[in-house]
């Protein structure tokens, strides 16, 4: 899996869960559009201890 994709997604997530808290909706309506906003959202599902090892395999699964 490409590097850059993974650390893009880590950080889109750690947007989310850091910058954005509170704000969360404004998240969304910036990042709709992103071609990782899928996996991202997907990714939300999974207590971020699992993060590491289930962010590369969303990632294969969508690309």
């Amino acid at each position: 899996m490409n590097d850059k994709l993974i650390k893009e997604a880590y950080k889109l997530r750690y947007l989310y869960f850091n910058v954005y808290e509170g704000k969360e909706n404004k998240w969304h309506e910036k990042y709709k559009n992103n071609k990782l906003y899928d996996v991202v959202v997907k990714s939300f599902e999974y207590d971020f201890k699992l993060i590491g090892q289930k962010m590369p395999e969303l990632l294969e699964e969508a690309f």
